[in-house]
């Protein structure tokens, strides 16, 4: 086999690992063409989209820019630097690119979709509505019905994102259950759609229902990182710490740059589950991310409390201050009985805490 066709196997081989969402062996096809001949466009180009779906985006920019500079007049290149520069948040630099991919390719359905995601971070709703009734258009002119069916998927996806972004969830619930038939032709729309089916399960406080989506979304791109923090949050808040620990502390390794409620989330996880020692190591790295004021606050006073001495400390303390309270402050008997009912409550709180319904 020789130089070219080798490239064109692999770049084949790329792209149906591509759209069948296995991202190792499409990461691995395209390196194997680009590895052939250096300036393969479509090796880069599908490097990079696979790169950008496994969110690794140190790696996916350079080979965005890659595509920039081999072929900057060519649609695929202003595309898919639109959909990089949409999903690390540089909303004008994604319009800019993908005003020009429309203007290179005006049949094309990918920069419809994508820039009617930006129109609606943006709060542009007309102009987003604009553009996915003009992607409609496009995706019922397609004469392939694969393609079809894979282009109307990820439309529903972009439609599921306007309609949340719009505040407007029962719409956007619909257009993801929808999605989640079109698994054959895309299972990375089906995916999204998982996870935002879970996250609108978990504003509704439907844990279960919740867990069963993002997991379902992880089954399908375990890189996934949005939807395995996801996953943790909601075992965190349903109670279930070990399991948020565990699914954390994955979404914190594949995530390129880690936000301070998730770090805090983590560490509240590690702290229910007695790994006080790690918890703090998590609540002190939080306080590296910037984090809000009352975040702030509430890491220092974690950092303190998961400590043994400092638990001491604290306890000592606030006896020390009731003490001096009931001697000098001279309270009522309803302000003693209510802070003795308090006491109460905590210490009962704190001994039935180990204990598990047989």
């Amino acid at each position: 086999m020789d130089a070219m066709a080798a490239v064109d196997s692999n770049i084949a081989r790329g792209w149906n690992a591509y759209h069948r969402l296995e991202l190792d062996e499409a990461q691995r096809a395209f390196q194997d063409a680009i590895r052939e001949d250096a300036g393969a466009f479509e090796g880069h180009y599908g490097l990079a989209r696979t790169l950008i779906r496994m969110r690794r985006e140190d790696q996916a920019r350079t080979e965005v820019e890659r595509c920039l500079e081999l072929e900057p007049e060519r649609f695929e290149s202003q595309a898919v630097a639109g959909l990089f520069y949409f999903l690390v948040d540089a909303l004008d630099e994604a319009l800019n690119a993908l005003q020009k991919a429309i203007e290179l390719a005006p049949d094309a359905v990918e920069p419809q979709v994508v820039i009617a995601q930006v129109y609606a971070d943006r709060g542009a709703f007309g102009d987003a509505e604009a553009a996915i009734e003009r992607a409609h258009e496009l995706v019922g002119a397609l004469s392939n019905d694969t393609n079809q069916r894979r282009e109307h998927a990820s439309l529903l996806h972009a439609e599921t994102y306007v309609a949340l972004t719009a505040g407007r969830e029962d719409d956007a619930r619909a257009k993801a259950e929808d999605a989640l038939q079109y698994a054959d032709a895309n299972p990375h729309a089906v995916c999204l759609a998982n996870t935002n089916l879970g996250l609108m399960a978990a504003r509704r406080r439907r844990w279960d229902q919740a867990v069963a989506y993002l997991e379902a979304a992880l089954e399908l791109n375990p890189a996934f990182y949005r939807a395995r923090g996801a996953l943790g949050r909601v075992h965190l808040v349903a109670g279930r710490p070990a399991e948020a620990a565990d699914a954390l502390a994955i979404a914190l390794e594949q995530t390129p740059h880690p936000e301070a409620h998730t770090v805090m989330a983590y560490a509240s996880a590690l702290g229910k589950t007695g790994r006080r020692e790690e918890a703090v190591a998590q609540y002190r790295r939080a306080l590296t991310l910037q984090p809000r004021w009352l975040e702030r606050v509430y890491a220092w006073w974690q950092i303190v409390w998961q400590s043994r001495w400092g638990r001491i400390a604290v306890i000592v303390g606030g006896g020390l201050a009731l003490l001096l309270w009931l001697g000098l402050g001279k309270p009522s008997p309803q302000a003693v009985t209510l802070v003795l009912l308090v006491v109460v409550v905590l210490v009962l709180q704190r001994s039935m805490a180990g204990k598990r319904p047989r």
